[in-house]
């Protein structure tokens, strides 16, 4: 949970950084993926769950934190 609390700080400065400083019609937003199994046998497994969540995240409409 403190994880993805964290990741979820960053997802949401990013969406509301004052881009519109660098051009006008400029809006970024961030999607993230957390794996928080510390059961699983390596950390490519690991990281490979975070990737699943990422991807779940991007067809889940974007901008947001998946774990």
């Amino acid at each position: 949970e403190n994880a993805k609390a964290v990741c979820e700080r960053i997802r949401a400065a990013v969406e509301n950084y004052p881009w519109y400083n660098l051009n006008p019609d400029l809006k970024v937003t961030l999607s993230i993926g957390v794996s928080d199994d510390i059961a699983v046998a390596n950390c490519d497994r690991m990281m490979a769950l975070a990737d699943d969540k990422l991807y779940k995240a991007k067809r889940g409409g974007k901008n947001q934190v998946q774990s």
